[in-house]
């Protein structure tokens, strides 16, 4: 007797064991995803480091504060072409602050460059801080950290 096709019990076990490897390998998706957006959002921290760093270097001025989202003028020429701060994961804000009193641990500086990253989802921000905040001074508001490019 030769049997065709597959029973039902053969089925549902087939079905279960997907079910399992999905139910496992769906949170690590999420995890390395976000991981993958973290390293992305870190790539572009250290691109607009450089491009800024160069156009100091070029014309001993940092570049003018702009909204949150938007390219700096002076940094396009120094960016990939189309580079963008406004990320459908998170934005930066490129900040470019005079300081009065300086900061707390320097009350001798001046100014402040640096760049602010939002995002909505605060894992994603946990990760990011995690990336960059062991390497640079940085104030962490919520969803919303603001790391330093070089205090004067």
């Amino acid at each position: 007797m030769t049997r065709r096709g597959v029973s039902f019990i053969e089925l549902l076990v087939v079905m279960i064991i997907i079910g399992l490897l999905a139910r496992i390998a769906l949170p690590h998706y999420h995890e390395m995803k976000l991981q993958a957006i973290a390293a992305k959002a870190a790539g572009d921290f250290h691109a607009i480091k450089l491009a800024a760093y160069a156009y100091h270097t070029e014309n001993q001025l940092w570049p003018d504060e702009v909204g949150a989202g938007v390219v700096p003028p002076e940094l396009v020429p120094d960016l990939p072409e189309g580079f963008s701060f406004d990320r459908n994961e998170y934005s930066i804000d490129f900040e470019n602050w005079s300081l009065p009193n300086g900061l707390p641990s320097n009350p001798g500086s001046h100014m402040l460059i640096a760049l602010t990253i939002t995002t909505s989802d605060s894992t994603l921000a946990n990760i990011i801080l995690l990336k960059l905040g062991h390497s640079t001074l940085h104030f962490t508001v919520g969803n919303t950290s603001t790391f330093a490019l070089v205090e004067i």
